[in-house]
This record gives structure tokens, C-alpha cells and sequence, in this order.
């Protein structure tokens, strides 16, 4: 998974499959990430195939924790398939997509938090 800063915000981007067993050691970053102090997060599944009801758990997860500090974690480059899942899971409202990390950059540098 690669991390990589741009101002304040946090750009994270997970490669292959987000599932029982790569899910665990993203949600472990992305947490240490927000104690750190992030608190604008995109999310790229430009790189992403698959994602299981695990891995759908770690982006809740990190929500929840952001929500009160004000933070937001958004996702960019999500392919239509994996869109599906989000949306039969319901967990379409839970979130911002953006087609690409640029307009999610400009999204957070917009928005005050």
C-alpha cells in the first residue's frame, strides 16, 4: 500500500485485493494514520479488483473514527464493479467518490475543516 502526502491531506493506495487477509493490515495503517493526525484521507482503488465485506468494514471503520474529529475519508478511482458492491451493501451514503484523486484534492482544498 502506498502512502503519499499532498499538503494536509492523506492519499492511501492499496494495490490487488482488499479482503479478510489484506484487510486487517489497511485498516492497522489507515488507523495509525488518523492518530497521527490525518484527517483528510482519499482512499485510490485505482489499483484495487476486489473487495470483500472485510475490507468494506476497514473504510467504515476509519469513518467512524474521522467523523468526530471533523476528518473525512473519501474515495477516488473506484471501478464500476467494485461500485456495485458499495452500493448493494448500502454503503454509497457513507462516502464521496470521486473519478480521480484530483477532483477529491480539490474536494478537501474546497471545504473547510
Amino acid at each position: 500500500m502506498q502512502k503519499e502526502e499532498h499538503g494536509r491531506i492523506l492519499i492511501v493506495s492499496p494495490e490487488g485485493r482488499i479482503d479478510t487477509l489484506s484487510s486487517k493490515v489497511i485498516q492497522d495503517e489507515l488507523l495509525s494514520c488518523i492518530e497521527q493526525g490525518s484527517m483528510q484521507i482519499i482512499i485510490d482503488l485505482s489499483k484495487i479488483d476486489y473487495i470483500s465485506s472485510m475490507g468494506l468494514r476497514v473504510f467504515i471503520v476509519a469513518q467512524k473514527l474521522l467523523k468526530p474529529k471533523k476528518g473525512e475519508l473519501v474515495i477516488s478511482n473506484i471501478k464500476p464493479l467494485l461500485r456495485q458492491v458499495f452500493d448493494i451493501s448500502g454503503f454509497t451514503a457513507l462516502f464521496s467518490f470521486f473519478d480521480s484523486r484530483e477532483a477529491a484534492i480539490v474536494y478537501f482544498e474546497e471545504v473547510e475543516f
